[in-house]
């Protein structure tokens, strides 16, 4: 948009060039005044009869004389300028002139600097913006084309070509609504224009699936947000239930930790007495239970493993609950994600994909998968992870050694003769790698 010191400085220009008319045609008439007087005291020159009227005459002639050789020196400075004015407009056309040539030869870039040239000795033109705008869409800057747009229409507010310039220029720089107004506009006083109800009808497209797509955006962003809560409030009620059932079994942890009583054989009490007394009270601090801190329990708990189930789960609760159990895995996670059907993971996963699952899974397709060279299977479960609606979120969330990763995966497909390599491209091209 142009700054409103430009604005200012157009007007300004415009009011000094009519005051200079203005004072061009007061010039000329003072001129047609002292020749006429001129004329006039030289007439009653002619008919005095003494040396005073005579003198008089000379005087106001004298006077004259210098008068209009003063207004003979302004009027020629008035002149100089309005032809220097006039001159420069002159210019200004014959390099709009040859800028149109040139765009009509679609020598876009060399038509705006002769558009160019003529602006700067005629900034007051609208049509040379309006063609400089033209100059700039076709080489698809659409930046300076809006800006360009809007300066003509600054000038000539009837010049419905530059509405419709920037209006394609604003839906090209996705300021959708801006394009619907320009566009609307035009058909206030052109109602029947094809070419514009065509514009306003592609723009209005773009804005509705603009909106949907922010409003799945935010839908998806508000969605992991309270998965996100869920899960710390999940996670808090459980805390105190760990702890419990950590108190719960302690007297077995200290059980199996402290050593069997042993009793005397005939071979130890065949032994001196100095010696059983020694082992006394060894025996006595061994059967003494060991008090385990909280910290050693959790350990502990970390360590005991949940079993991997044998069937394949139906849906993403059942997923997700048998996932996190796992505390990270991956040996365990590999196990169970191939349990599920490839076809089925958008069904298993749908609700319960997040970054971090994502991850792991990407961890787990090149630690095993790729490891076993299972190429067909990484590929259809690449393929169905693809069709998951939140899946691109996961992707701009993911950081770059993920990204690398994955792209390491996607290309390690070529060694396989029976995945066609548009079938790799896709893949490359849908996880935007």
């Amino acid at each position: 948009m142009p700054l409103k010191s430009s604005n200012t400085d157009n007007q300004y220009l415009n009011d000094y060039i009519k005051d200079l008319k203005k004072w061009q045609c007061e010039i000329k008439n003072k001129d047609k005044e002292i020749k006429q007087s001129k004329l006039n005291n030289n007439n009653k020159n002619d008919s005095g009869n003494n040396s005073t009227i005579e003198q008089q005459p000379s005087s106001s002639s004298s006077s004259s004389s210098s008068s209009s050789s003063s207004s003979s020196t302004s009027t020629s400075t008035s002149t100089s300028k309005t032809d220097n004015i006039i001159d420069n407009t002159n210019e200004s056309i014959k390099y709009k002139e040859k800028g149109n040539k040139l765009f009509g030869e679609q020598k876009y870039k060399e038509s705006i600097e002769y558009y160019t040239l003529a602006i700067q000795l005629d900034s007051t033109n609208a049509v040379l913006y309006g063609n400089r705008a033209m100059a700039y869409l076709k080489m698809k800057n659409y930046q300076q084309c809006e800006i360009d747009s809007t300066r003509c229409l600054n000038l000539d507010p009837t010049y419905t070509k530059a509405f419709h310039r920037r209006g394609i220029a604003r839906v090209e720089l996705k300021c959708f609504e801006e394009a619907i107004q320009d566009f609307k506009h035009i058909l206030k006083s052109d109602p029947s224009n094809k070419d514009t109800l065509i514009e306003l009808n592609k723009a209005s497209a773009l804005l509705k699936d603009q909106k949907e797509k922010e409003k799945q955006q935010k839908e998806i962003e508000n969605k992991l947000k309270k998965e996100k809560e869920e899960k710390e409030r999940k996670e808090k009620e459980e805390k105190p239930k760990i702890i419990q059932e950590i108190k719960n079994i302690q007297p077995i942890i200290a059980t199996k930790i402290t050593s069997p009583t042993t009793t005397p054989t005939a071979s130890t009490t065949s032994k001196p007495s100095t010696l059983v007394e020694q082992k006394q009270p060894l025996q006595q601090q061994q059967q003494q239970p060991k008090v385990l801190t909280l910290q050693e329990r959790l350990n502990r708990m970390a360590n005991l493993k949940a079993p991997v189930p044998k069937v394949a789960p139906k849906n993403s609760f059942e997923f997700e609950k048998v996932y996190l159990s796992f505390n990270n895995d991956l040996s365990q996670f590999y196990q169970y994600f191939k349990l599920i059907d490839p076809n089925q993971l958008s069904i298993v996963l749908g609700d319960a994909l997040t970054p971090s699952l994502f991850s792991d899974i990407i961890s787990i397709l090149e630690k095993y998968y790729l490891l076993n060279k299972e190429f067909n299977l990484i590929s259809s479960i690449l393929n169905n992870l693809s069709k998951i609606n939140r899946m691109s979120l996961n992707i701009q969330f993911s950081s770059k050694s993920e990204k690398s990763t994955l792209k390491t995966i996607i290309n390690s497909l070529n060694d396989c003769n029976t995945i066609e390599k548009s079938q790799i491209d896709y893949l490359l091209n849908k996880y935007t790698i």
